[in-house]
Formats: C-alpha cells, structure tokens, sequence
C-alpha cells in the first residue's frame, strides 16, 4: 500500500477533522453580575484586515444565552444600531479610558443605561487557512461524475477577548483563545469531507470561560 493510500485509509477511519484548543486567562479586577444587568459581545473590525468574524460573535451570544443563569446579551447588530455611529469599526473606542471620554455625551450615556449595561466584551482575531496537502482528480463517465484522491488542509485560529467593566471604566480580565485543526477530504468516487469545526470548538471554549467568570459571582 504506497503512502497516499495509507493517508486515505486513514482519513476514512477519522470520524470527524482533528481540533484542539488552549485558553489562557487573566483576571484583573472581581466581575459581578446582578440580576438586570447587561452584557454585549463586540467584534474588532478596525484594521480592514483579519477582521473578528460575525459569526463568531454571534455563536458566542448564542452559547452565553444557552446557560441556565440568567446573563442578559445584548446582540450586536442591536447595540451597534442603537450607539450609530459611536461604535462603528472607525470610532469604536479602543480602550476603558476612551469609552469613559465618550460616556460625557449625555446620548451615549442615556442609551447605555437603559440597557443596563455592566460589561463590553470586545473579540479581536480571526481563523485563517494554513498549509495544504494531496489532491484530487474528476472524471465523467457514462455512469456519473467519479473523483479520487485525498486532501488535508489546516485551520489556525487566534483570538484575544477583552472584557470591560462600564460602571467603572477599567478592563477586568483578559482572555487568549486558539485552535488549531486538520480536516480531510478523502474520495472514492464522491469526496467524504471530514472537516475540523475549527471555529464552532474556539467559540463554545470562549464561551465557557466567559459564562464561568460571569456566573461565578451573580449577585441577586
């Protein structure tokens, strides 16, 4: 059995792509949560480049709503709206001291009390393809379209969450999230896709220790 044949047995025995995360998290101030309180996931969308996907933000609200205490998320698109132009990828504040400046137009200010909001937590990162290996052939016969061959390629994916306290204007923890991934594409006949869900397992890994920091200390 020469190499690629032993790379394709093997890719048909793997259920699903190869996924692996690591956390990393730093704590710098308590984070408490009562009852009414809000909490607003925002991507970073400065640079025009490696922008934080939407999906991604979306995936960790909806994983965030998904637990059994009560956080309120505010969705993007809704506090974005509700804040234009604030908090557009240009003039978004990058840092606690420049929301503190723009929390002095009595609008802004207006707005983010009556949404109660406690916490802002900005994701900045992106998932990008890697290295490539193998390839694959199509042909048409009588019978149908038939393809051979095998395919792997890998996904990186690299993010840094910041989370802001509104009330006080200081960023209370900071986390760094990565993954890594090989998916397959073996074909005999029709290709198999085994794809690494390089993006879905960064998410919920955000996810779960963002709801650990947020539910540790829910006040009632």
């Amino acid at each position: 059995m020469n190499r690629i044949s032993q790379i394709l047995v093997l890719g048909c025995l793997v259920m699903s792509g190869c996924t692996t995360t690591t956390i990393n998290e730093f704590r710098q101030a308590p984070i408490e949560l009562a009852d009414q309180d809000s909490v607003v996931i925002l991507g970073r969308r400065q640079s025009g480049q490696n922008e934080t996907e939407p999906f991604l933000i979306d995936c960790i609200a909806k994983e965030l709503h998904s637990v059994e205490q009560d956080v309120n998320i505010i969705g993007e698109i809704e506090f974005i709206n509700r804040l234009y132009p604030w908090f557009e990828p240009r003039t978004a504040p990058l840092n606690p001291e420049r929301l503190r400046l723009m929390m002095e137009n009595p609008k802004i200010a207006a707005e983010i009390r009556a949404m109660n909001l406690h916490y802002m937590v900005w994701v900045e990162g992106s998932t990008q393809r890697g290295d490539s290996l193998g390839g694959m052939s199509c042909s048409i016969s009588p019978t149908g379209v038939a393809c051979f061959g095998f395919g792997m390629w890998e996904d990186d994916a690299a993010y840094e969450i910041a989370i802001w306290d509104v009330t006080n204007f200081n960023s209370v923890a900071w986390l760094s999230a990565s993954a890594s991934g090989t998916s397959y594409m073996p074909a005999f006949i029709a290709p198999i896709p085994l794809i690494a869900r390089v993006k879905s397992r960064v998410c919920e890994s955000i996810a779960d220790q963002i709801i650990l920091m947020f539910t540790e200390n829910i006040a009632g």
